[in-house]
């Protein structure tokens, strides 16, 4: 095997310091710490003095920037608590050690996290649920202010980018400030920024992982060209550091955490890689520095098949600005695909993009399921892009859909397969919905 697929092997002790921390601040982030049903009994495992095994998931942890030494590694852990590491996996277990780690952390010999006088106020997350109200009438401002209280706490709280939240926020918050200016896209924009720049110094508290820098990349890349149109300095580092990590096979290392529609595959990765570099300003795809990568990354998505139509919608979305991903022939089929899962009431669902799915809690896609934001924002925004009129009927009906079911909050709910009851895919599908909507209002 390639030495650059062994990423995990290299990382997984240091990402699991990681995890450690995060259980500790679960309930700042409002996420319940007894996720199952798992009894008492079936986690008596708790008690075993047996050393741990790699977590597989490791990868999926964000990365929180701090000085050495502040952290509670694994090694340290172990030896003061007296059950196996392996107990995170256990609901009942993980609430133990959960609590263990936040004394540790109080207890006089325990190492707390640094603050400073001018800490962010904890954030909460809002509670996702199919139960919340819709509104009865579109308010593309209050789809904004949700986008912008959800970034905001994101990063400030988590100190990370993410596939759901920070990247999709960053690549079309711009498009909203017309109805909504802000100063939060400007945070969090520097927030980006300033993972970029500080990236190698960063490199000596704790390794990054590849996905950061082609979220990053993209994500900026978007921006640039929705505002100033102009590739931005820092944009262009992004870009061509990505190419740095760039496999030999024109992919990067990506998260397989059982976390759809997102870190699933390696197949995502690039072609989110795809997408940003298509949109990067200034005609990048096709300078000296991005060639040959983009060479490479061509030939993976090429040879390498779509493994569900989500992911082969986000590969049509690439093709309208890098050319030579598909034939007009594939873009045909895929436009003929997506069209024949609209649902009655016009919307599209998620979960039949990708009916394969089985989330990392074990939840299960249902390619039955009804129409959700996500699904309908994603696939109208992607027929229009790809050339669909505006006024045709199957996007006028999935507008109508949008329309109709926006919540109170603001948002577009989505379903998330992945155990987590603020359903951060909502997120996701706000972007989306808010992409779809804008550009089915600007002209046929």
């Amino acid at each position: 095997m390639h030495q650059d697929h062994q990423v995990e092997d290299h990382q997984h002790l240091e990402d699991e310091d990681q995890e450690i921390e995060r259980l500790a601040d679960e309930t700042e982030l409002g996420e319940p710490l007894h996720r199952g049903k798992k009894s008492r009994a079936g986690c008596a495992r708790a008690a075993k003095l047996t050393p741990a095994a790699p977590r597989a998931n490791a990868e999926c942890d964000c990365f929180q920037a701090r000085p050495p030494g502040a952290a509670i590694t694994r090694r340290k852990l172990a030896l003061r608590l007296p059950f196996s590491m392996d107990a995170m996996h256990c609901p009942m277990d993980r609430l133990t050690l959960s609590l263990a780690a936040v004394f540790l952390m109080l207890a006089p010999g325990g190492k707390a996290r640094e603050t400073t006088p001018a800490e962010t106020p904890k954030a909460a997350f809002p509670q996702g649920s199919p139960d919340e109200p819709l509104r009865g009438d579109l308010s593309l401002a209050k789809a904004a202010e949700s986008l912008d209280g959800t970034a905001l706490a994101w990063v400030r709280k988590n100190k990370c980018g993410s596939c759901h939240t920070g990247w999709p926020y960053v690549s079309s918050r711009a498009l909203l400030m017309k109805e909504a200016p802000t100063d939060s896209l400007a945070e969090v924009r520097a927030f980006f920024e300033g993972r970029i720049t500080n990236w190698d110094a960063d490199e000596q508290v704790k390794k990054h992982q590849h996905r950061e820098i082609v979220g990053t990349a993209a994500a900026l890349a978007m921006h640039d060209a929705q505002s100033t149109g102009r590739l931005h300095p820092v944009t262009r580092q992004a870009l061509d550091r990505m190419w740095a990590l760039q496999r030999k096979d024109g992919a990067w290392n990506w998260p397989k955490c059982g976390w759809p529609p997102f870190e699933v595959d390696d197949y995502y990765g690039a072609v989110l890689a795809a997408v940003g570099v298509g949109h990067a300003p200034e005609n990048y795809a096709r300078s000296d520095a991005a060639k040959a990568g983009v060479d490479k990354m061509r030939a993976y998505l090429k040879k390498t098949p779509a493994p569900n139509l989500h992911h082969r919608a986000w590969l049509l979305w690439a093709a309208v600005r890098l050319d030579g991903l598909l034939s007009d022939e594939e873009k045909q089929v895929i436009i003929r695909d997506l069209l024949a899962l609209q649902r009655v009431d016009g919307g599209w669902s998620m979960e039949s993009l990708g009916p394969e799915w089985t989330g990392r809690e074990g939840g299960k896609s249902n390619p039955d399921a009804p129409s959700d934001g996500y699904g309908t924002g994603l696939v109208v925004f992607v027929l229009r892009e790809a050339g669909l009129p505006a006024g045709h009927a199957a996007l006028q009906r999935g507008v109508k859909w949008l329309g109709a079911n926006q919540r109170e909050s603001g948002r577009w709910f989505t379903r998330s397969l992945n155990g987590v009851p603020q359903h951060f895919i909502s997120d996701t599908a706000t972007v989306f919905a808010v992409l779809a909507l804008k550009a089915c209002a600007s002209g046929e």
